[in-house]
């Protein structure tokens, strides 16, 4: 069951970075993401929170944009003098999860979905 809609994306979240098409491949990558940092809390929930729908709804836009920023990594600078050539580097995935954390952070410190402890 997705946590935030298309129609939650433009209508609640003001996004308009990801198309309709693709919205439900980054809203999956990011639910995915958000269950290993709630440890599955969210799965069983019939009502997803507000939070938690502005949170996906980010780190779906976010993924989208780095997947962008994939596709068109390549030469980001060349010489042709002395023929030298620079090629972006690609986030590696730590850093795309530490973002995805920062995001979650942002939108759930206070919720307790993140919360490592035992209760």
């Amino acid at each position: 069951m997705p946590y935030a809609t298309f129609d939650t994306y433009t209508k609640d979240f003001y996004g308009d970075l990801i198309p309709e098409g693709s919205f439900s491949k980054f809203e999956y990558k990011a639910r995915i993401e958000l269950d290993r940092f709630t440890f599955g809390r969210l799965k069983g929930m019939k009502i997803i929170p507000e939070e938690v729908q502005q949170c996906i709804c980010e780190m779906a836009e976010y993924l989208y944009s780095e997947s962008l920023k994939m596709q068109n990594s390549g030469i980001s600078s060349e010489s042709t003098d002395g023929y030298s050539v620079t090629y972006q580097k690609e986030k590696v995935r730590s850093a795309i999860s530490k973002e995805l954390y920062q995001i979650a952070l942002k939108h759930l410190s206070d919720t307790g979905l993140l919360y490592r402890g035992v209760r």
